[in-house]
């Protein structure tokens, strides 16, 4: 059969040329072609002042860009739709060779939008300057969640925000101890309605411990690469075949929506796993 299908293609070049420009264009998108995601979370104990507040999600940049075209096609598609808060969970940076002064370009956009709010992720707190660009970044008016914990309020009602740097700020040998324990200084009161920023999926009993409601993350680029009726091939910390890398998770009564991330990773190639922006509505039951 691979003879047959290789004299077919010495015979009709065309064909060869037009394949090679259609796998091509297919690799393109999958790599540049954001998708939205809309997410409704219904709980009994969202204020009533927050009925409807809906949160716009970003994770794992890596120093992207995009397209004008692109980036003017899903920037079209976010106008339609009220953002009442930007939450960015981490990775705004590539490490290796960081863009601070396009990430905090796009935080100058953001803010222009809506309130901002971000935790440093991985590549943040690894990266030489990363700190300095964390300060850069708060003088912009980002808020920066790292271990805080603070109050949203709308017409006398309150929900609480909380973030969670990467647990490698803590050295990573050290992160199931102190990173842990430090944590849960910033546990909310079961009564309250509470979100979480943080970078990484796979600590989500950790999570479900500091009484949060919605946890938002990412780290974990879908994946990678999507393998049909079997889910990501590899994520960051978790290794191959990953349990979370996108989409909503519940544990209690947490749930956990992690970020397929916009940029890229160390492999440079999406394959079924799109970038994404996450859109999640609160709607109280």
């Amino acid at each position: 059969m691979y003879q047959s299908i290789k004299k077919t293609l010495c015979r009709h070049p065309l064909l060869s040329i037009g394949g090679g420009c259609l796998l091509s264009r297919w690799l393109y998108l999958e790599n540049h072609r954001v998708e939205l995601s809309h997410y409704v979370l219904r709980r009994p104990h969202i204020p009533a002042a927050f009925n409807g507040v809906t949160f716009l999600h970003l994770s794992d940049i890596h120093n992207g860009e995009f397209p004008r075209g692109e980036e003017r096609r899903w920037r079209r598609a976010l106008s339609q739709i009220p953002i009442d808060y930007i939450l960015i969970t981490g990775d705004l940076i590539e490490r290796r060779k960081p863009k601070f002064k396009q990430a905090l370009h796009y935080a100058e956009k953001w803010l222009s939008v809506a309130p901002v709010f971000f935790v440093s992720g991985n590549h943040e707190v690894r990266c030489t300057g990363g700190k300095t660009f964390v300060q850069a970044l708060q003088k912009t008016g980002v808020q920066i969640l790292d271990h805080q914990k603070i109050f949203l309020e709308r017409k006398g009602e309150r929900i609480v925000l909380m973030g969670l740097p990467d647990p490698y700020s803590y050295g990573y040998e050290r992160a199931k101890g102190a990173y842990v324990q430090d944590a849960l200084t910033i546990a909310a009161a079961p009564e309250d309605f509470a979100v979480l920023l943080a970078h990484r999926p796979e600590y989500l009993p950790l999570y479900n411990r500091l009484q949060a409601d919605l946890i938002l993350s990412g780290h974990a680029h879908g994946g990678q690469i999507q393998l049909p009726g079997i889910g990501g091939l590899y994520a960051p910390g978790q290794g191959f075949f990953p349990r979370y890398t996108h989409g909503a998770y519940t544990l209690g009564h947490s749930t956990m929506v992690v970020s397929r991330g916009l940029g890229p990773s160390v492999f440079p190639q999406r394959l079924l796993n799109r970038p994404e922006v996450g859109i999640i509505e609160l709607a109280k039951m």
